[in-house]
């Protein structure tokens, strides 16, 4: 998570990591297999920035609110097509 001071005035980091577990999950994003939807994983990170957003501006934080979220994924596990690349191919002799 990427944010701004107006969310970490309103959150301390604990309860910011708690809170984003609690909405990843509520939608439907499956941290230990994201699924090779792409389009669909984004919109999920996309809510779930806009609620911590909500939450944050709901709690008076009086600064603008700014929020990412950045899913890390490790390449070598099977998530399906879209996140596991195939290798690039050999240089032309």
């Amino acid at each position: 998570m990427i944010a701004c001071d107006g969310l970490w005035k309103c959150f301390p980091p604990e309860e910011a990591v708690a809170l984003t577990k609690r909405l990843l999950t509520a939608n439907n994003v499956n941290l230990d297999k994201p699924g090779d939807n792409v389009g669909a994983l984004q919109q999920s990170l996309d809510a779930v920035c806009k609620q911590l957003v909500t939450e944050a501006v709901l709690r008076l934080s009086g600064d603008n609110v700014t929020c990412i979220l950045i899913l890390l994924l490790n390449p070598e596990m099977p998530y399906g097509s879209s996140f596991n690349p195939s290798p690039p191919p050999p240089p032309n002799p």
